[in-house]
């Protein structure tokens, strides 16, 4: 199973994970016909953000989801027996992880996996949670989040790639063909290249998915950028640039979708272009 996230995930992760579905007799209940000892384990990890090994024992053996929010921090040893649970889990009170605990993460035997409030992620967690079967929601930050995750993702080929960029900074124009016709549609996640010719942007702006993160390059040729706008995807990052000349601006200004300049006096600049174009 590949790893994925979408709206419909938020529908299913509580939604219980037996076939019978609750009847409308059991509404009274709660609609996961929860047991009363786990929504009481549930409630005291909210008050205390953490969980005893017994509350884990127990609660590893539901047959729905867990929602564990409360949780604000999770020992590595404590999320490995957690991960024998076998539906849903919500880890959203985690804001960070540390490699040993993504690496635990990643072998959870349930379906999906809520970490929503994650601030960052590091390659190396990235690598680990790529391992994980299921399906995973990384809330606000998600599409970033999982994009780099994929990138750990895929063939052979594509993964090999992804490693040449970030030990080189750069590719080929040949390898650039290659992994724009590999990458997912989800996203292309290169913020570890530094450099690129033309013919690579052009190539770039070519690439077919959803959003294209090229977070590592600081600044672009005319021809840069006007090959990068017309990428028909729904986001271009470009957080890294440190300087547009007016030509380059007016060659931005062209993308029809979302922009990402996280300097603010370039990306007004683009911003204000567009708005005297319309």
């Amino acid at each position: 199973m590949k790893l994925w996230i979408g709206t419909a995930i938020l529908l299913i992760a509580f939604s219980g994970c037996s076939e019978k579905s609750p009847s409308p007799d059991n509404e009274s209940k709660g609609r996961h016909d929860r047991s009363s000892e786990v929504a009481a384990i549930e409630e005291a990890a909210r008050a205390h953000g953490t969980i005893t090994d017994d509350q884990i024992e127990i609660l590893v053996g539901y047959l729905g989801g867990l929602n564990l929010e409360g949780l604000t921090e999770l020992p590595v040893a404590q999320a490995e027996k957690l991960c024998r649970h076998q539906c849903g889990l919500g880890l959203d009170g985690l804001t960070k992880l540390t490699d040993p605990l993504a690496e635990a993460l990643s072998g959870y035997q349930g379906m999906f996996l809520g970490i929503r409030n994650l601030s960052e992620l590091t390659d190396n967690q990235a690598r680990s949670l790529a391992n994980y079967n299921g399906m995973i929601n990384f809330g606000a930050n998600g599409d970033y989040f999982l994009s780099k995750v994929l990138s750990y993702q895929g063939s052979a080929e594509l993964k090999a790639l992804h490693e040449t960029v970030r030990k080189t900074g750069s590719l080929t124009d040949a390898e650039t063909q290659t992994i724009v016709q590999l990458a997912p549609y989800s996203g292309l996640f290169l913020p570890g290249l530094v450099s690129l010719s033309d013919r690579q942007a052009e190539i770039l702006g070519g690439y077919t998915g959803y959003k294209l993160y090229l977070d590592g390059l600081t600044e672009l040729t005319d021809n840069q950028t006007k090959s990068l706008a017309q990428y028909q995807g729904s986001l271009l990052s470009l957080p890294g640039l440190t300087k547009l000349t007016d030509r380059q601006a007016e060659n931005l200004a062209a993308f029809e979708h979302g922009l990402y300049i996280k300097n603010e006096k370039l990306s007004r600049k683009v911003q204000d272009i567009r708005f005297k174009q319309d």
